[in-house]
């Protein structure tokens, strides 16, 4: 089922190197069973040509491709069935050939099934339309007639069944792989989250065990409260707004909060905007500068001319700086 999925099933399997020889195989099998009835026994140049021009129908019914026959060729092959056709029924014994034209009106259905379903379908019914017409014209008995529309009245039937039932298959082939890359591209996007959770909680407990370490041991409280304050701040930043987890940032939030301002940072996974290195330096040159008081940090949502911004809060008031993609301060006020 998987080999459903690649191209060559836009030709039914039809144009591969192998369908070539299988045609042209049957031939030579059909001449050795003549020469075995008798039916080379009275040899003209008219019992020869339907073989010569059924090798013709399927040379070009066979031509390498993942795609249906273009137009010319398709109308070659149903050209070549009927003229077949036409040379058995005027020149040879129905029953005794009645395989070549067999073979006539198997081209013309694996024409179908190849996706030539148009040129295909005129050339059943033209070629099922001579036959029909012959035995009325003859007057042949109507078992003779039967006989002589039964197999390749199957032939063809077989071909449309060949054909829409591959579709099927091949939709509900690629509907299922379809699902089965989605549920991989799923999972794998499951294990990648899980593992950036786990790399971010050792990342975190990273931080947080030298502080946990001195609360075992015994240090007093008194003494960590400043440490505490700022690893609290440096593992909610982290969760918060990863986006601004760098060094630069980092260690001059750090440095404040250990000389006692009160820095926040606020950003929106969804629809956070990646800073630049220029902005990251101008948002730590403005924490830098808070000697108290609150500074609050936001990234701002996509669309807007500045990418984040800084506000500081203290005593005298409160200054807002509106920073952009290139560092730049667009706004103070």
């Amino acid at each position: 089922m998987g080999d459903l999925t690649v191209k060559r099933t836009g030709a039914t399997w039809l144009g591969i190197p192998t369908t070539r020889w299988a045609l042209a195989a049957i031939l030579p099998l059909g001449v050795a069973w003549g020469a075995l009835t008798g039916a080379f026994a009275e040899l003209n140049l008219v019992r020869i040509l339907p073989y010569a021009v059924l090798l013709i129908g399927g040379y070009l019914l066979s031509a390498p491709g993942n795609q249906p026959l273009s137009p010319p060729r398709a109308v070659g092959v149903v050209a070549a069935a009927l003229a077949a056709d036409v040379l058995v029924l005027r020149a040879l014994t129905v029953v005794q050939d009645s395989w070549l034209r067999s073979l006539a009106y198997y081209l013309v259905a694996l024409l179908i099934a190849r996706g030539n379903s148009i040129i295909g379908g005129i050339g059943a019914a033209v070629t099922l339309g001579y036959g029909l017409t012959w035995g009325v014209l003859t007057r042949a008995a109507p078992d003779a007639v039967v006989e002589l529309l039964a197999v390749p009245l199957i032939a063809i039937v077989a071909g449309v069944i060949w054909r829409v039932v591959l579709r099927q298959m091949v939709a509900r082939e690629r509907l299922d792989r379809a699902d089965a890359v989605r549920a991989e591209l799923q999972a794998r996007a499951d294990a990648e989250a899980v593992e950036a959770s786990r790399r971010e909680l050792a990342e975190i407990a990273r931080q947080a065990r030298p502080l946990l370490d001195r609360i075992v041991a015994g240090e007093p409280l008194g003494e960590l409260r400043v440490d505490l304050r700022v690893t609290e701040g440096a593992i909610r930043d982290r969760i918060r707004s990863p986006g601004l987890q760098r060094p630069i940032l980092t260690d001059a939030i750090a440095e404040r909060r250990r000389a006692g301002v009160d820095v926040l940072l606020l950003g929106e996974h969804a629809t956070e905007t990646p800073l630049t290195q220029d902005s990251i330096e101008t948002i730590g040159a403005l924490i830098a500068e808070a000697d108290s008081g609150r500074v609050t940090v936001r990234i701002l949502p996509p669309g807007r001319d500045a990418v984040a911004s800084v506000v500081h809060q203290r005593g005298d008031g409160v200054r807002r700086t509106m920073i952009g993609a290139d560092g730049a301060v667009l706004a103070r006020v």
